[in-house]
């Protein structure tokens, strides 16, 4: 497919670097949610995080094609 050439050595360090990825994310998720004290708290939190990085990382629709409002964000 595509002339790919997938061998067990670059399976294998998708799959450790992927493991990787995820125990730092974990750590990470943790140490936010340590922040709060009740579980409400960190899942509004995390939806409206989520949100963001959907709108803004091109998942539904290209931010280019979307209105001039929505399209500037202040720094």
């Amino acid at each position: 497919m595509y002339d790919l050439s997938i061998s067990a050595d670059n399976l294998l360090l998708a799959f450790l670097v992927f493991v990787c990825i995820n125990a730092i994310l974990l750590t990470i998720s943790s140490g936010i949610y340590s922040f709060f004290n009740e579980m409400k708290s960190p899942l509004v939190f995390s939806i409206v995080i989520f949100q963001v990085v959907i709108f803004t990382g091109d998942f539904t629709m290209p931010v280019e094609s979307m209105p001039e409002f929505v399209q500037f964000m202040p720094i």
